[in-house]
């Protein structure tokens, strides 16, 4: 009678296996994990950011070439007390192309957050240690997250395009007391619903809850730790230094380069945001999270 052979079954492991003492700690760490495993996703992250951008970009690249003829114009005129009132009205007409580029970048800015309702289930994945199937992701984020992102898309539009006529009315203003009133929603987007918008991105994801709440919790965070919070925003907008040049081969470059770091941007503040939700809402109301995507389920801080 002829021997059976034994089959052996040799166990094939990842060659991302790691013992718990590799995986990360912190939420630092986390960041560069992500990236060190996933930088090539994260950029096609980016591809889909530009493609959901590329209207509101062809706005502000067509409001650049239009501003730029009338600085041209403007640049030859002689700086003198007789050509004052000239300079004005091409002043005037920068500032009030620029009005009316912001209220049509409406709709546009709506549209990107849709792409965002997507994207930012993904980088929650990430962050979160889970697998990520692109096509199944996106989808489900956008089929979760749409609505909510809509309005908050619209509200970001809004304001945005107000702090800018504000602006420009402040810099065309003689009287004191009107510059000061024409200041105040500037200060107000950039310190108070600049943050909130940010928090809320990134809860929208996470949370099953109205957008009003939300906005409530985002601006209750802000108002508890705002040098923190602040110091943040501040670095996640270091890449949009290239927009305040004065330049258009800058303004370009800038916003396609932008569009495809902006991925690695929401990685790191999604893991700073997550870090501030543990401290003021996760280790009362949802102990669960506390800690998501680090090992041992510690919240060290980002």
């Amino acid at each position: 009678m002829a021997k059976s052979k034994k089959i052996s079954f040799n166990k094939r492991y990842a060659e991302r296996d790691f013992t718990v003492e590799q995986l990360p700690h912190n939420r630092k760490q986390v960041f560069f994990d992500v990236v060190k495993w996933n930088w090539r996703a994260l950029l096609l992250l980016g591809l889909l950011v530009f493609a959901f951008a590329l209207p509101l970009n062809a706005v502000a690249v067509y409001e650049d070439i239009v501003v730029g003829d009338v600085n041209q114009a403007l640049a030859t005129l002689p700086d003198t007390e007789q050509y004052a009132d000239q300079r004005q009205e091409l002043l005037q007409e920068i500032y009030q192309i620029q009005n009316t580029s912001t209220v049509v970048k409406i709709p546009f800015v709506i549209l990107l957050f849709v792409g965002f309702s997507g994207i930012v289930r993904i980088i929650r994945q990430y962050a979160w240690g889970k697998n990520v199937f692109f096509s199944a992701e996106f989808s489900k984020g956008v089929k979760t997250n749409v609505k909510q992102m809509l309005a908050l898309g619209l509200l970001v539009g809004v304001i945005y395009a107000l702090s800018v006529v504000a602006f420009n009315t402040f810099m065309v203003t003689s009287n004191v007391f009107l510059a000061v009133l024409f200041m105040i929603p500037v200060l107000f987007s950039i310190f108070v619903a600049l943050p909130i918008a940010m928090y809320s991105t990134v809860s929208i994801s996470i949370y099953n809850t109205s957008l009003g709440a939300i906005l409530k919790s985002a601006f209750a965070i802000s108002a508890k730790s705002p040098f923190k919070t602040l110091l943040a925003v501040l670095c996640c907008l270091v890449w949009c230094v290239p927009l305040f040049i004065p330049n258009f081969l800058c303004h370009l470059i800038g916003r396609a380069v932008l569009c495809f770091m902006l991925p690695f941007v929401l990685l790191g503040w999604y893991l700073f945001a997550n870090s501030q939700f543990d401290k003021f809402i996760n280790a009362d109301k949802y102990p669960q999270l506390v800690g998501m995507g680090i090992a041992c389920k510690q919240n060290d801080g980002i």
